[in-house]
């Protein structure tokens, strides 16, 4: 395999990574938002709230440790080291994406165990708006 096509290939992996690594998050964020923010958890919303921390375990939390490995790769097989400014603004996005699937997957299991209350509904957007700058900035690579 040619190195072009090992980019390619490496590239599609990379971006499936992310893709359930975003939707993964925002999955949580999203089943946060369903408990309301006094009451006890009913036992089927413990249970739905479970299998989305199962969920979370064994296929986010993977993705996005293949997205960051592979996101360096990419950086080295790319010949984009030493890295453009964009790249640093989408690194920064990219932290701050998985601090925030670090924070959620924490409230999760603090909300299961029941010592938690809901998570704030605004942590979608944000999720939200740090993939798509993180996305643009790979489509324009603008600086």
């Amino acid at each position: 395999m040619s190195s072009g096509a090992l980019y390619l290939a490496l590239k599609a992996v990379h971006l499936a990574a992310v893709f359930a690594w975003i939707s993964g998050t925002l999955l949580v964020a999203r089943a946060l938002q369903f408990k309301p923010a006094t009451a006890t958890l009913e036992p089927t919303a413990r249970r739905f709230l479970i299998s989305v921390a199962r969920w979370d375990r064994t296929v986010t939390s993977p993705a996005l440790v293949l997205a960051w490995i592979l996101g360096m790769t990419l950086l080295k097989l790319g010949g984009w080291l030493p890295p453009a400014p964009w790249i640093m603004i989408k690194v920064i996005f990219a932290i701050a994406l998985a601090g925030l699937h670090g924070y959620l997957a924490g409230r999760l299991r603090k909300t299961i165990s029941g010592t938690e209350t809901a998570a704030a509904a605004w942590l979608s957007a944000v999720i939200l708006l740090l993939a798509t700058g993180a996305i643009s900035l790979a489509i324009t690579k603008p600086l």
